[in-house]
């Protein structure tokens, strides 16, 4: 007779059934098929339940991974719903927030259009619209630089020089002795039709800017007659508002309410023996008067 080697257990029997029994044994160690613990077979149930390599499933795209995964899985998961942080609408989908923020999110910071002309404001996309009819002669002017260094590299010179020059190209002229290859010529015609363009787009622009100038005088003085008008929209209403208190007082109902203003400095003023006088209104206590 030999007893089990397993810690925890008093079986005893013939050598010939040990095998047998170790296979069986609920004391004996056994290991984790994923993350290779070892445990006594009894408790391997209970471990599974908990084991951080057991396998689970992404509620949303719904690919099994190791457990302790799960949480690295669920920061990066393309079908998981997020949250917007700019202008916290939930329920959105991780792989549409790009063209959530880039098409729909009115509070994402989004860069001016004329971004690529020089301008490095940043705003939401509610406020682009305020933006652009703000800086609209910046972005004019941006524009006007860009093309005009655009030119720059686009004289006659810069496509001479990357030319190679063939001496059998020229021909002997009527009068000079030598004519323009017609590359040549065709490279000029070219840059002097780009510059041409590049000159009445500058004009076009400039055209604008003037345009844009007089359009803000024409605001300006427009805000300049409307201040005017509020501030005698203004002193109109309260001189109605003092007719109306002098209507009210008139009234032969036999009550009056008298509205003091200032009462409190008026109270301060007879507490410091200071004489206070004022005087209401006239008012009428009934129909004879």
């Amino acid at each position: 007779m030999v007893k089990c080697p397993s810690q925890g257990c008093s079986g005893k029997m013939e050598l010939r059934n040990l095998e047998n029994h170790q296979a069986l044994c609920e004391f004996a160690s056994v290991e984790c098929r994923q993350c290779q613990q070892l445990l006594q077979r009894s408790q391997m149930q209970q471990h599974m339940v908990v084991c951080p390599r057991r396998e689970v499933c992404c509620e949303n795209c719904l690919v099994s991974m190791p457990y302790e995964e799960k949480m690295d899985h669920e920061q990066t998961c393309p079908l998981a719903y997020v949250t917007c942080e700019y202008c916290e609408t939930s329920g959105l989908v991780r792989h549409q927030m790009a063209c959530h923020y880039s098409m729909d999110c009115i509070k994402a910071p989004i860069p001016c259009m004329y971004s690529q002309f020089g301008c490095t404001e940043k705003m939401q996309r509610d406020d682009l619209a305020q933006h652009q009819q703000e800086f609209t002669q910046a972005h004019m002017r941006m524009i006007a630089h860009h093309l005009l260094s655009f030119g720059t590299s686009l004289t006659p010179t810069s496509h001479m020089s990357s030319m190679q020059l063939d001496p059998s190209q020229f021909e002997p002229g009527p009068s000079s002795g030598f004519t323009m290859p017609s590359r040549l010529m065709s490279s000029q015609r070219d840059a002097s039709q780009d510059q041409q363009q590049l000159k009445e787009t500058i004009e076009q622009l400039e055209a604008r800017l003037v345009k844009q100038d007089h359009q803000i005088r024409e605001l300006m003085a427009k805000m300049e007659t409307q201040t005017v008008l509020v501030t005698d929209l203004k002193q109109t209403i309260r001189t109605l508002e003092d007719k109306l208190v002098e209507v009210e007082a008139q009234q032969y109902n036999g009550v009056f309410v008298w509205r003091i203003h200032n009462f409190s400095a008026h109270v301060k003023n007879q507490e410091e023996e200071r004489p206070v006088v004022i005087h209401s209104p006239g008012f009428y206590t009934g129909k004879p008067g």
